[in-house]
């Protein structure tokens, strides 16, 4: 997470112009605004609180300008920051329900009163969060940069899966585990398996093999016999619209021998208006090189090389998160990796212990990564 997910106390104003001098991007865990927000906007402040909240935690800085592609520009010191800090402390507290535990708000001076203004919004154990200001009552979460209502699907699993909420069984001493609970979402799961439309590739064919764990269905699986295959079934042939499509491989072909090839996969990003996000090593060979002008051709794709990629990871990223999953391993985006070679993955799915795995890799390769690699080619819609 940028920061470190350090607590303001151990935050310095250098680290706040650190973030101007290195053009750090926007992200999941990090938003700018250049100005407080106006008096008739400060729900929407709100929104922005609680949408952290609900994620993964995150910084909100006040007083940092944006260059027009999302990256810190230049400091927009605002007036009077440790004055509009404690409004915006007394206005959570009265405009957040629940309230967020450990939720920091400081002021840092760069000249005369005047300065920025960090609120850093824990992961907390309490979502959701409910925005309560001026009779507007709305649950939204993060979604990379982008904030939205929270599913029905994504509240009923943060209250299942929030110790908080859930009394420990009298025979189990976990904390929060509630093996009735953990029975039935197995049983879910495995229903949802066995009813699963026959779009989707039945697992078993595919020499996968599952890790479960005592408290109900991990996320998690094993795939032995062509994994990089796998992914992309389950990709090709969902009916659901990614929000972004991360292909993370040193060396990228089309597969033009395979169903499950390079251009079905621009043709699908192209209908469904999917971002696109591709790290790969620079290309030496021809077949690369053509590999890059077919993606080079989809407006939705970005571009880069990093010479010292050696991970393959690939994730389709959906709006609903629990329909996102990811796969891991040794095969790359080639034909080689695709069907010739003895390849191993892990396939994790965006529920159970897969969820926060998932999440993680998801920031890794859409800011770590990205962020380190030289960009050949922009997205442009």
């Amino acid at each position: 997470m940028i920061l470190g997910n350090r607590s303001l106390n151990d935050i310095s104003i250098d680290d706040i112009l650190s973030l101007v001098d290195e053009r750090v991007p926007e992200g999941v865990h990090l938003e700018f605004k250049q100005a407080m927000y106006p008096n008739n906007k400060r729900d929407e402040m709100l929104r922005d609180i609680t949408a952290f909240a609900n994620a993964d935690g995150g910084y909100l800085i006040l007083g940092i300008e944006e260059d027009g592609n999302d990256h810190a520009k230049a400091l927009s010191p605002i007036p009077e920051p440790v004055k509009t800090a404690n409004s915006i402390r007394q206005i959570c507290l009265s405009g957040i329900t629940e309230r967020i535990e450990r939720l920091e708000i400081q002021a840092y001076e760069t000249g005369f009163n005047q300065g920025v203004v960090v609120i850093h919004v824990p992961s907390s154990d309490r979502r959701p969060h409910m925005v309560t200001f001026e009779e507007r009552n709305e649950i939204v979460r993060r979604y990379e940069r982008m904030k939205l209502k929270m599913t029905l699907a994504e509240l009923r699993d943060l209250f299942i899966n929030n110790p908080r909420y859930v009394k420990p069984h009298a025979a189990d001493t976990t904390i929060g585990y509630n093996p009735q609970i953990a029975t039935s979402l197995a049983a879910e799961e495995l229903v949802t398996e066995s009813t699963a439309s026959t779009d989707v590739p039945d697992l078993e064919n595919y020499g996968e093999s599952t890790i479960h764990t005592s408290n109900g269905p991990s996320g998690i699986q094993i795939v032995t016999t062509r994994p990089v295959e796998k992914f992309l079934q389950r990709f090709l042939l969902s009916g659901i619209a990614s929000q972004a499509l991360v292909l993370i491989s040193p060396f990228m072909s089309k597969m033009e021998n395979s169903s499950y090839n390079l251009s079905s996969v621009i043709e699908k990003v192209n209908r469904d208006r999917t971002r696109l996000y591709v790290v790969t090593q620079p290309p030496k060979e021809i077949y690369q090189m053509e590999t890059i002008q077919m993606l080079q051709k989809c407006k939705y794709s970005e571009i880069r090389y990093n010479s010292d990629v050696h991970a393959k990871l690939f994730i389709a990223w959906n709006r609903d998160e629990t329909e996102s999953f990811g796969l891991f391993g040794s095969g790359n985006l080639t034909e080689g990796g695709l069907r010739n070679n003895i390849e191993l993955g892990m396939m994790i799915l965006s529920r159970g212990y897969g969820k926060q795995l998932l999440r993680e890799l998801y920031q890794w390769s859409t800011f770590g990564v990205r962020s380190s690699s030289e960009r050949i080619k922009a997205i442009k819609l």
